[in-house]
C-alpha cells in the first residue's frame, strides 16, 4: 500500500535559541531566577505571543478514497495572553488563555471564543517555601511521579520546534505531570546537616465523573472522564548532605470516591470499580566526583526502588449471602544508574549513562506509566476510513512523522464525506497527538503491546519501553555514550537496549506465550561546520538511526502463535544552515 504526502507551511514566527550543550541547563537556570527575581513586585505584567499560520497538506496514493477530500488547509491568527497579578510580593494569580480566528470559517463564526488554557494562584516566600493553587506541573521520580517523553537522537531543530509547539499545546515540560490541585513545596539549605533539603505535598484530581464541557463549546478530541472521581495525594522528601550523598522518598495514594458513580449496577458494582492504589519509594545517590574534589571527571551513582499495592475487590458468590472480598496485587520495581564524564581540556569529553531496570508484570503505577504521546492521524483526517478509529495508530493514512509534528487547535470538518455522517463531521475540535492525561490501568492495558501488536503504540518510537522508565515486565539494561570533540563542533553519540520479559503473556489458562526479548541500537553524529571553518552563521550538519526489535519465539505446532518479530526503524538527515541575518 503506498502512501505520499506533500506540506507547504508558512510559518509565523520562528525563534531559536542556541547555547553550548553542557551548559544550556545551567544557563535556562538562571535566566528564570533572574526573571523571578525581577518580577517578583506587586502588580500586573502581561506577556503573550502572536501566531499566526497557513498550511496545505495533500494526500495520496491507492490508499486514498478518492470519493473523499483529499487537500486539507489550516489557516488561522490567534494571540496568548498570559497576564500575571501580583497583590503582593509573595502572591500572584496567573491566567493564560487565547484567542483565535480561523480564516477558513471567518463569515460563518458568530462569535470569537476565549479559549482559558491555565488559572493558578502561586506564591513563595523568603526563597524557601512555595505553593501553588490550580494548575501546575510537578514531578518526582521516574518510577513514581513522571510524564515519559519521545526521545529522538540528532532531531532536526526545525522539527523539535516544530514538536515544541504540539508540545506546548497540553503544557508538557521536563517530563513534568500536569495537575491541577494544590501543591506545596519547601526548598532549602540546612545547615550544618543538609545541603539541600527538599519536601513537598500535593492533592489533586485526577479524573472527573462529568464535565462542563459539551459538544462544540470546546475544541477537545478526548475529555478525561470516568465513571467516578479519581483523587491523588503525594508527599515526597529529598536530603543531600555531605556534598555528594542523598536520599530520598515519596508515597502516593491514588483512590476513587465511590459515592460519585453514575453507571448502571449501583454500589455493587462501583465496590469492585473503586481503585486504591498506593506507591512508595525508596532511593540513594552519590556523587563521587564532588566527594573527592574532581577536575575532569565525574561520577553519580544512583539507586531506586518503588513499590506498588493494588487492592482488587470482588464479591465472593460462595458465601451466602455473597461478601465482598478484597486481594492485593503487590508489584515493585528497581532502577539502577550510572552517569560518567570524562574531559580533557577544552579537546574532548566523553559522557556514559547506564541503566539496570527490573520491572514486575504487577508494577502499578499510572502516574508514571502515562505516555504523553499517543499516536493518531492529524492532517487530512477527512479522508478516513469511517470503519477504522480516528485515534489509533491503524488508520490507513496514519505516518510517524504526521502524528509528532503537526497539530491543529482548531479542526473544521467538511460537514458530510461521501455517504457517511457522523458526529465529528459536525463540531470543531483540536487534533494533537500529545495529551497530559492520566490514565487508568484499564486504559493502559489496553494499549500495551498484545503479541507485538497495539493499536495505540507506535512501534517506531514505543516498542522497547513503550511506558518509560515505569514500564512493568522489563528487565535489562539500556545505555548510551556520546563523545564530544573540540569544543562540541564534532558529536558522536552511541545507544543500546536489552531487555526481555519478566513474566511470559498469558493468552489462557492452557497457552502461555515464551518471553518477549526487545532489543534497540542506534547512533548518530553531528558537525558544525561554521565552529570549524570560522563561519559566521550557524551550519550544522547531523544523522542519525535508532533501529528498535521485539521478538517471541511463539508456540511450536501452533498456527495462531508462530514466531514473531516486529521493527521499528527511525532515520533522520539534517543539514541546517542561516544565509541571512
Amino acid at each position: 500500500m503506498r502512501k505520499y504526502f506533500k506540506c507547504l507551511a508558512i510559518l509565523g514566527v520562528m525563534a531559536v535559541c542556541a547555547y553550548p550543550a553542557d551548559t544550556t541547563s545551567a544557563n535556562s537556570e538562571n535566566v528564570m531566577k533572574a526573571i523571578e527575581r525581577i518580577v517578583a513586585k506587586a502588580g500586573i505584567s502581561f506577556d503573550g505571543e502572536f501566531r499566526s499560520q497557513f498550511l496545505d497538506a495533500y494526500v495520496g496514493g491507492n490508499a486514498v478514497n478518492p470519493k473523499r477530500r483529499d487537500d486539507e488547509t489550516v489557516e488561522f491568527t490567534s494571540v496568548d495572553f498570559d497576564i500575571k497579578a501580583r497583590p503582593n510580593t509573595i502572591t500572584q494569580g496567573r491566567v493564560i488563555f487565547r484567542m483565535e480566528q480561523d480564516w477558513r470559517n471567518f463569515y460563518s463564526d458568530i462569535s470569537n471564543p476565549i479559549f482559558t488554557r491555565w488559572i493558578s494562584i502561586d506564591g513563595s516566600l523568603k526563597g524557601m517555601f512555595s505553593y501553588n493553587v490550580g494548575d501546575f506541573r510537578q514531578k518526582y521520580t521516574p518510577l513514581t511521579l513522571y510524564t515519559p517523553d519521545i526521545d529522538i537522537l540528532y532531531e532536526p531543530e526545525i522539527f523539535s520546534k516544530q514538536r515544541e509547539v504540539a508540545q506546548n499545546e497540553v503544557f508538557i515540560d521536563n517530563n513534568q505531570k500536569l495537575l491541577q490541585g494544590v501543591n506545596m513545596n519547601f526548598d532549602a539549605e540546612v545547615y550544618p546537616v543538609f545541603n539541600e533539603l527538599k519536601a513537598n505535598v500535593l492533592g489533586t484530581r485526577l479524573r472527573s465523573v462529568q464535565t462542563n464541557i459539551t459538544n462544540g463549546s470546546k475544541v477537545a478530541s478526548l475529555i478525561d472522564t470516568s465513571r467516578m472521581e479519581k483523587f491523588m495525594l503525594g508527599s515526597n522528601l529529598d536530603m543531600t548532605f555531605l556534598k555528594g550523598f542523598s536520599v530520598g522518598g515519596n508515597f502516593i495514594d491514588i483512590f476513587d470516591n465511590k459515592g460519585s458513580y453514575d453507571g448502571a449496577g449501583g454500589d455493587s458494582l462501583a465496590d469492585t470499580m473503586a481503585q486504591n492504589t498506593r506507591i512508595g519509594d525508596i532511593r540513594g545517590g552519590v556523587d563521587v566526583g564532588a566527594l573527592v574534589d574532581a577536575k575532569n571527571w565525574k561520577v553519580n551513582l544512583s539507586a531506586e526502588m518503588a513499590f506498588s499495592s493494588d487492592d482488587s475487590s470482588y464479591y465472593n458468590t460462595q458465601n451466602k449471602p455473597k461478601t465482598l472480598e478484597t486481594k492485593t496485587i503487590n508489584g515493585n520495581a528497581l532502577l539502577t544508574g550510572i552517569d560518567a564524564e570524562y574531559k580533557l581540556e577544552d579537546m574532548f569529553k566523553v559522557f556514559l549513562d547506564a541503566k539496570y531496570i527490573n520491572n514486575t508484570s504487577d508494577f502499578r503505577n499510572e502516574l508514571a506509566q502515562s505516555p504523553n504521546f499517543v499516536g493518531r492521524r492529524i492532517m487530512n483526517l477527512d479522508n478516513n476510513d469511517s470503519s477504522t478509529s480516528l485515534y489509533n495508530v491503524t488508520s490507513p493514512l496514519y505516518s510517524s512523522f504526521d502524528a509528532l509534528y503537526q497539530q491543529v487547535f482548531k479542526f473544521c470538518p467538511s460537514e458530510k464525506s461521501g455517504s457517511v455522517t457522523n458526529w465529528w463531521y459536525k463540531e470543531p475540535f483540536s487534533k494533537n497527538s500529545y495529551t497530559n492525561m492520566v490514565f487508568t490501568q484499564a486504559e493502559l492495558s489496553k494499549m500495551k503491546y498484545s503479541y507485538l501488536k497495539s493499536k495505540y503504540l507506535d512501534p517506531s518510537l514505543q516498542l522497547v519501553m513503550p511506558f518509560g522508565p515505569a514500564t512493568p515486565n522489563r528487565t535489562g539494561i539500556n545505555a548510551n555514550v556520546s563523545f564530544d570533540f573540540l569544543q562540541g563542533r564534532v558529536q558522536v553519540k552511541a545507544l543500546g537496549a536489552s531487555l526481555k520479559e519478566i513474566d511470559p503473556y498469558q493468552v489462557s489458562a492452557a497457552v502461555v506465550l515464551p518471553k518477549t526479548v526487545y532489543t534497540q541500537i542506534g547512533g548518530g553524529a553531528k558537525i558544525d561546520v561554521a565552529g570549524l571553518i570560522k563561519w559566521k552563521y550557524p551550519f550544522y550538519i547531523s544523522s542519525s538511526v535508532v533501529s528498535s526489535e521485539a521478538s517471541n519465539d511463539g508456540l511450536a505446532g501452533d498456527t495462531n502463535y508462530l514466531a514473531t518479530t516486529e521493527t521499528g526503524v527511525f532515520y533522520w538527515k539534517n543539514l541546517y544552515f542561516k544565509f541571512w541575518n
